[in-house]
């Protein structure tokens, strides 16, 4: 092989490695950066108490006072959802489902702007998120439990902009990945799976029409 055609082989690979395919179907993969995500006290992202105007904190505090708020014994945190619009926008939109109890959106259009809302609710752990990647019509959310180094409590959210998206059905999976192995080693654990669904959103869908 000479070395112009070894050359256009790494091109052509590197073209080539964003994409999956699947049953014949090429499948675009796309990784959304944690430093473009506005989110309460989650490490590389936006620090959403940080950006917003003085006039919009008291959106984030009202979330963070609903999220603190006890469920009854086996109740779920509830599913991940999304809204139209991204940053501010997306944390109105945000506020009207997690403290007013508006039902989310299951469809939008082709033209919106569109944002996952990810959450977890008071706990004695970070619920910290590591990867968000979307594969055709999938949104993955990844994310695992970090110890305190204190005795308190935290809450979380996350506004992961997803953009204008074609028109299809879009399924949003959330996935804990294992609390770190130095962690595991000192003696902490990530709690049970049954406290699992009362602390974090669980996964959903939701559809994007022409």
């Amino acid at each position: 092989m000479n070395r112009f055609s070894l050359v256009c082989g790494f091109i052509v690979a590197a073209l080539c490695a964003p994409v999956l395919a699947v049953d014949g179907l090429s499948l675009d993969v796309v990784n959304i950066p944690l430093d473009r995500v506005w989110a309460l006290q989650i490490p590389g992202t936006v620090e959403v108490s940080k950006i917003v105007p003085n006039a919009q904190k008291i959106i984030i505090e009202d979330i963070r006072r609903s999220l603190s708020q006890e469920l009854p014994k086996g109740r779920q945190a509830g599913p991940v959802f999304a809204v139209t619009g991204s940053e501010i926008e997306a944390l109105k939109q945000a506020e009207e489902t997690i403290v007013h109890g508006k039902k989310p959106k299951q469809s939008f259009r082709v033209h919106d702007e569109i944002s996952i809302i990810f959450f977890s609710r008071l706990f004695g752990q970070y619920v910290y998120l590591d990867a968000i990647v979307k594969t055709g019509n999938e949104i993955q959310v990844t994310y695992r439990f970090v110890p305190h180094e204190e005795a308190v409590l935290t809450e979380h959210f996350a506004l992961i902009p997803v953009g204008r998206l074609p028109a299809r059905k879009y399924e949003v999976k959330i996935v804990q990945i294992p609390m770190d192995v130095k962690l595991l080693e000192l003696g902490f654990q990530p709690p049970a799976s049954d406290v699992v669904t009362s602390i974090v959103c669980q996964s959903s869908e939701f559809e994007v029409i022409d």
